[in-house]
């Protein structure tokens, strides 16, 4: 390996970022979509703002918003492209820029020798399970957040009106991805600053650092106050704050960055094992921003962090790419020969697992999309996903596969996440109470089965003796209370107990293994049903 050593550092990041965005985006290649739990969600989103005059319902709330970068990007290409192939772009753009980004990240603040080490351990950060979850702005965030802290290193290391200049514009572009990348990144540089040894020190400090930041601290100041306003609907839906347990937050440091899908991906384990052990060798290293106190704070963040608040999922797991980050940078400058090959393969093996997940789960969500055919343009549909995984063991990733249907036929669902203005859609009223998507979710959980309906009554120390009767008339209730609003019914791997449970009105106008698809039958008779394969309900959920 000459060509190594003749190399220039940037030449041979650049060749790392090539390397590493080939292990994680070939893949994709092979796929309809990306199988990345909220995309098909957003995709909805952005086809809902391509046609506001298809859907009166929803208001358009502006690009210039954080968590925006997806929306925008999705909007302007798919008048050259379509919806879902823009998406497939943006999978590309935020996988090429945590590949391309990464290796400097490293090469920045620890060296080159360092960076060839790390590179052994990054296929699992640079798809990372924001990725898999389909968080992609939150994911491009965290590259933007790793440019942002190079050039505030450049800018600390020697301040100029360029550099500045340089910070506020990744500082704005941070934002636009996602605000909470940027907000640890100014707890970062709050800390670099406080930490320094004389006041003349931390005033020359925060001109340098902090001043450049101001723009986009304004901007995370503005839209954290939108995002308030919409966690309020949040709370009264029950949305309390909650708080991980000690073996949740020990495991989510490594299935919430380094774990992909399935047991596939497992040997991220290894390497992300390995890399702590690393790390805490050099704990005391010196670094600009992730010294010890900033790596510690960074840990402490984590731990302290609620699982959820404010309307905001996975509140303390935003911390965990950049305690990865602090660990990446206390590699060694060399591995021993054993070592070396391990990290290789088990790099290897979790880019083949992801590969072989990816095609799994997409071709699943191509199952569930395969109906659209059976529903007509503008339909109103309401979506029953009884089991919003079957294979994936680490995302829900069937769980907005309903935008399929928003993006090929426009149809209606109230899945739409329009509830803050702090996101691009609005709606211009409330959802109906029982299509409201939390209330809704509950309802499926609940009333899916009558032995699961019984044991929850039980649980709550309630009379199981009219369960029965009870459950059948919660259903029928549900039917009462949602006929003005859905003229289609989406039902994805429904328990026997839950088809017996649907009105006459409605007749089957599709099955296809897991997949069921309703329409109105204005006789109230229920024909023969054409089954394209063979007939049943799936797994139940």
């Amino acid at each position: 390996m000459k060509w190594v050593g003749r190399a220039s550092d940037r030449e041979l990041a650049t060749w790392l970022g090539a390397a590493l965005l080939a292990g994680a985006a070939l893949p994709l290649l092979l796929v309809r979509q990306p199988p990345y739990q909220d995309l098909a969600g957003h995709l909805a989103a952005v086809t809902v703002v391509q046609n506001p005059g298809d859907y009166p319902e929803y208001v358009f709330n502006g690009f210039l918003k954080t968590n925006g970068a997806l929306t925008a990007f999705v909007w302007l290409l798919a008048k050259l492209v379509g919806v879902t192939q823009a998406g497939r772009l943006f999978v590309l753009l935020v996988l090429g820029a945590n590949a391309f980004v990464l290796p400097r990240f490293v090469l920045r603040f620890a060296g080159r020798a360092r960076m060839l080490v790390a590179s052994l351990l990054m296929p699992p950060l640079v798809h990372g399970w924001y990725a898999s979850m389909g968080m992609l702005d939150f994911h491009l965030g965290v590259a933007c957040a790793m440019a942002l802290l190079v050039a505030l290193d450049r800018q600390r290391e020697k301040p100029s009106p360029g550099r500045a200049a340089a910070v506020a514009l990744l500082g704005v572009l941070t934002w636009f991805a996602h605000q909470s990348p940027l907000m640890i990144v100014e707890l970062l540089v709050g800390l670099h600053v406080v930490t320094r040894p004389t006041w003349s020190a931390r005033i020359e400090a925060a001109r340098a650092l902090v001043a450049p930041l101001l723009p986009a601290t304004a901007l995370a100041v503005w839209s954290g106050v939108a995002h308030l306003h919409g966690a309020e609907a949040h709370a009264e839906l029950g949305g309390a704050t909650e708080f991980p347990s000690v073996p949740e937050l020990v495991y989510d440091l490594w299935a919430h960055w380094g774990y992909g899908y399935t047991e596939l991906s497992v040997s991220s384990l290894v390497t992300m094992a390995v890399l702590a052990v690393l790390a805490l060798r050099r704990a005391r290293e010196p670094l600009p921003f992730f010294g010890p106190w900033g790596a510690l704070a960074l840990l402490l963040a984590y731990l302290v962090s609620p699982y959820y608040t404010l309307g905001l999922g996975y509140a303390g797991s935003r911390f965990i790419p950049f305690v990865w980050m602090a660990a990446l940078l206390r590699v060694p400058d060399r591995l021993s020969r054993g070592l070396t090959v391990t990290l290789a393969a088990s790099a290897a093996l979790y880019l083949a697992g992801m590969a072989v997940d990816d095609v799994r789960l997409a071709r699943e969500e191509d199952e569930l999309a395969s109906g659209a055919g059976a529903v007509p343009w503008g339909a109103k549909l309401d979506v029953f996903l009884f089991s919003p995984r079957i294979t994936s063991k680490n995302t829900w990733s069937l769980s907005t596969s309903w935008g399929d249907y928003v993006v090929a036929r426009h149809a209606h669902t109230w899945e739409l996440w329009a509830d803050s203005p702090s996101l691009a859609l609005l709606r211009r009223g409330p959802p109906p109470p029982r299509l409201e998507p939390l209330r809704h979710r509950r309802f499926l959980d609940a009333m899916a089965t009558r032995a699961g309906f019984c044991a929850g009554r039980r649980a709550a120390g309630l009379d199981p003796a009219r369960c029965d009767d009870d459950w059948r008339a919660e259903w029928a209730s549900y039917w009462r209370e949602v006929d003005p609003y859905v003229d289609h019914l989406l039902m994805w791997d429904p328990p026997a107990d839950s088809l017996e449970q649907v009105p006459a009105v409605w007749r089957p106008s599709l099955q296809r293994g897991r997949l069921w698809i309703f329409e109105r039958d204005p006789s109230r008779q229920e024909p023969q049903l054409h089954v394209d394969a063979p007939p049943g309900p799936g797994g139940g959920g």
